[in-house]
């Protein structure tokens, strides 16, 4: 089975990470020539993924990437209840 590039360097940075995904995304070792493309994604490539949300006040149009709260969205750590 063939891999495409950036799940092989995916797969590449998991392995030298110790099989575990959470410390490829801790990586270090800045200067490693496929730091920017170890979570799975091109950096150089545009995203054209998200929506885009009107500020209620102002009226302007912002895109939203995907993950990425709309503004005034908090999150549980922002009350202070972490127990939810």
């Amino acid at each position: 089975m063939t891999r495409s590039p950036l799940k092989a360097i995916r797969a590449h940075c998991v392995d030298c990470s110790g099989q575990s995904r959470a410390e490829v995304r801790l990586c270090a070792v800045k200067n490693c020539p496929l730091f920017p493309f170890r979570m799975g994604r091109n950096p150089n490539r545009k995203r054209t993924g998200g929506r885009t949300v009107v500020d209620p006040v102002t009226r302007d149009e912002s895109h939203v990437e995907k993950g990425v709260p709309a503004p005034g969205t908090r999150f549980l750590a922002d009350r202070g209840d972490a127990n939810g």
